[in-house]
């Protein structure tokens, strides 16, 4: 799907380091372990398992599954606004709006990474994952 294939001014990351998104990573990343040490079965969702090819497009899927379900969320928050319930601050909205554009952007981060990756090691890979 051409929506979630990096675009070429996202392959060089400036506009993520511009936008803090390796900070966010990193703070996303300190709760997550912190979470998982308190938790008797900790999760995997969030890291490459595996080594080589299969585990780098597996994590792959889960860039654009996890886009999705922050996009899904972005909407939902944006007809909150538009549409008020009883019982949701906008402040709390537009809190949770910013969190969910910063993990969406995150994963896009992630996936420009990975096609970064796919190209120099796996390029006859990359133009059939793209078809």
């Amino acid at each position: 799907m051409p929506y979630f294939e990096p675009k070429k001014w996202e392959l060089n990351y400036n506009i993520y380091s511009y936008l803090g998104i390796t900070i966010f990573k990193k703070i996303t990343l300190y709760i997550y372990n912190l979470t998982q040490k308190l938790d008797k079965h900790p999760s995997q969702y969030y890291n490459i398992q595996g080594k080589g090819l299969k585990a780098i497009l597996a994590y792959e899927e889960k860039t654009r599954a996890f886009e999705k379900m922050h996009l899904f969320a972005i909407v939902v928050l944006l007809f909150l606004l538009v549409e008020p319930v009883a019982g949701f601050s906008n402040s709390i909205i537009y809190c949770t709006l910013c969190i969910n554009m910063y993990a969406l952007i995150l994963q896009r981060y992630n996936r420009a990474r990975i096609y970064v990756v796919l190209k120099k090691y796996h390029p006859k890979v990359l133009q059939v994952y793209k078809n």
